[in-house]
């Protein structure tokens, strides 16, 4: 009788696990405009003002540029909208890599991070990676559809991350149901439990010798 209490507990955590579910993805689809909305933006003010920004001396500015290089490399995406690495020209990251020619824009000037260069597997050259941060003739320095960088990558990480939700939607959908079906599944087992619990205990009868 002790575990009562427990498996009510149980339950209850359960059951309200189920509805918090239910109502966050509720409102996750009648508010999915705002909420890209909001997420475009901060993800635009992170690079503008965190990324690379007195990393030394902030964790946090640390912690957010670590999460951009490894999203841009994972997803093999550059800022936030296609062809964005304009962003990264504004940033305080650009400032601080080009303390001297952030104005004067010259053949040193460095307009991407590394994470934004397209990498020939194991080994990059120097001179591919120089083509990607400083290419004096085009893209990033220039915003144009005459001149190709092959060095630079195009995607935004916005549309990157759309594409991958894309292309996993149903093994997301099937971790979902999934998942939801093995709390249902805990509730009943639980239910059940307690049921047998509440039964009064019937001792089996020993035949007399």
């Amino acid at each position: 009788m002790q575990n009562r209490p427990i498996l009510v507990l149980y339950m209850m955590t359960v059951l309200l696990t189920i509805i918090l579910m239910i109502s966050a993805g509720a409102v996750a689809a009648s508010f999915k405009n705002e909420i890209g909305s909001n997420m475009v933006t901060n993800m635009k003010n992170t690079i503008l003002y965190k990324y690379g920004n007195n990393i030394q001396n902030n964790a946090e500015n640390k912690r957010i540029t670590e999460s951009w290089d490894t999203l841009q490399k994972m997803l093999s995406c550059c800022a936030v909208d296609n062809k964005g690495w304009r962003l990264y020209r504004d940033s305080q990251w650009f400032k601080q890599v080009n303390p001297y020619n952030s104005i004067q824009l010259d053949q040193n000037t460095i307009f991407v991070p590394l994470s934004c260069c397209v990498h020939q597997g194991t080994y990059t050259s120097d001179d591919w990676l120089r083509k990607c941060q400083r290419n004096p003739l085009g893209p990033p320095k220039y915003d144009n559809d005459f001149s190709q960088n092959a060095a630079l990558i195009y995607v935004g990480c916005n549309e990157a991350a759309r594409t991958f939700v894309q292309d996993n939607i149903g093994s997301l959908i099937g971790f979902g149901f999934g998942f939801g079906f093995t709390l249902i599944i805990g509730i009943v087992l639980a239910f059940l439990l307690y049921r047998n619990l509440n039964e009064p205990f019937a001792p089996v009868p020993t035949r007399e010798k």
